[in-house]
C-alpha cells in the first residue's frame, strides 16, 4: 500500500472514530424526593440526578416527571445545558421547595423548556394604580407578584383552567404555568 493510500486511510479512520454519535438522552424521574444525588438509574432517579445527567451529553435532553408532587429539599436546580422537563401536565404535577430560593436556576448558556408543570394557584388580581399584578398563591411559600401583561402572562385559557406565566429575567425561573 502507497504511503498515499495509508495517509488516506488513516484520516478516515481519525474521522471515523472522532464522529460524534452522542444523540439527545431521555430521562425518567422516578422519585419525588431529593436525595444526596448518586446517579440517573433506571427506576431509582430524582429530578436533581435526571438534570446532572443531562450534563453528560451534548444535545438537549428530556426529562420525564409523571404525576405527583417533586420536592427540592437540597438547594436550587442549576441548569447549565439545554433541556425541557416535560410533564404530566400542570393539574398533576408540582415541583416544590421546602425552602426560600429560586427551584430552577437557569445559568447563563443554559436553555430550559418547561412543559406540564404547575407553579401555584391564581389568588388575585390586583391594580395598585401602576398596572394589574397578579398573585399566585404556592403552598408552603411565598406567593409571587407578577405583573399581568402581554409579555409576562402571555396565554390566558379560562376553559382550561390555566395561565402560562414567563417570569421577568430577575426572578430567574423558566416559563411555567399556573
Amino acid at each position: 500500500m502507497s504511503m498515499q493510500n495509508r495517509i488516506r486511510l488513516l484520516a478516515a479512520l481519525v474521522l471515523a472514530l472522532g464522529l460524534d454519535t452522542a444523540h439527545a438522552a431521555t430521562f425518567n424521574v422516578t422519585r419525588a424526593d431529593d436525595p444526596v444525588p448518586d446517579s440517573c438509574l433506571a427506576g431509582d432517579c430524582s429530578l436533581r440526578e435526571a438534570i446532572a445527567a443531562t450534563a453528560t451529553t451534548p444535545e438537549a435532553d428530556t426529562i420525564v416527571l409523571g404525576a405527583g408532587q417533586y420536592r427540592v429539599t437540597r438547594g436550587e436546580l442549576a441548569i447549565d445545558g439545554a433541556m425541557t422537563i416535560a410533564a404530566a401536565g400542570s393539574a398533576a404535577t408540582r415541583i416544590t421547595s421546602s425552602g426560600d430560593y429560586t427551584i430552577l436556576h437557569v445559568l447563563p448558556f443554559g436553555a430550559l423548556t418547561i412543559q406540564g408543570t404547575e407553579i401555584g394557584t391564581v389568588a388575585s388580581v390586583e391594580d395598585f394604580g401602576a398596572g394589574d399584578v397578579i398573585e399566585i398563591a404556592r403552598p408552603g411559600e411565598r406567593p409571587l407578584l407578577i405583573a399581568f401583561n402581554d409579555e409576562t402572562v402571555p396565554e390566558v385559557d379560562l376553559d382550561g383552567g390555566r395561565i402560562v406565566v414567563v417570569p421577568p429575567e430577575e426572578f430567574g425561573e423558566p416559563e411555567k404555568s399556573a
